[in-house]
């Protein structure tokens, strides 16, 4: 619980702008496996792909809170008529860190993913979402200076 409550008084103090990142050296593959541990109960199955990278740099808490919310929007894209899957790979090009996080879920169609970065403007095909973890997601990758694709298909996943 205290846990939680941290990490819900953070991602609030992002959502304001007025948490000053502290940057440090940070082990990304170990990094997704603790934002991943709240939520690999609800995937069918979890297919990774760690490749050996080197440190990032980047404030540990606030990369959680990304990597977090994009592995629960993950969990709830479920479908009743097939299992969730779950996909997550790292890898390095010459100048880059990469990561993949991809679902087997519902999918996102054409017009809401013009609309998933405009607050409060998605039409989710979830049941419930305020759209305030896409807007951490957008803030933390913003203040990393790192980007973010989202590719999606209906009823293949994202």
């Amino acid at each position: 619980v205290e846990r939680g409550n941290k990490l819900i008084a953070t991602m609030a103090s992002v959502l304001r702008g007025k948490r000053k990142i502290k940057l440090q050296a940070i082990n990304l593959n170990n990094l997704l496996l603790d934002s991943l541990f709240v939520f690999e109960k609800r995937f069918h199955a979890l297919k990774t792909d760690y490749q050996e990278i080197p440190n990032i740099i980047g404030d540990a808490i606030d990369l959680k809170i990304l990597f977090m919310n994009v592995i629960k929007n993950a969990a709830e894209a479920s479908s009743i008529e097939r299992d969730l899957v779950l996909t997550i790979k790292t890898w390095t090009t010459e100048t880059e860190v990469h990561v993949l996080i991809a679902d087997s879920g519902i999918g996102i169609d054409k017009q809401q993913l013009k609309e998933l970065w405009n607050f409060g403007q998605l039409d989710s095909n979830k049941k419930a979402g305020s759209g305030f973890g896409l807007q951490a997601i957008q803030r933390i990758a913003e203040e990393h200076q790192t980007t973010i694709s989202v590719c999606s298909s209906v009823d293949k996943g994202t």
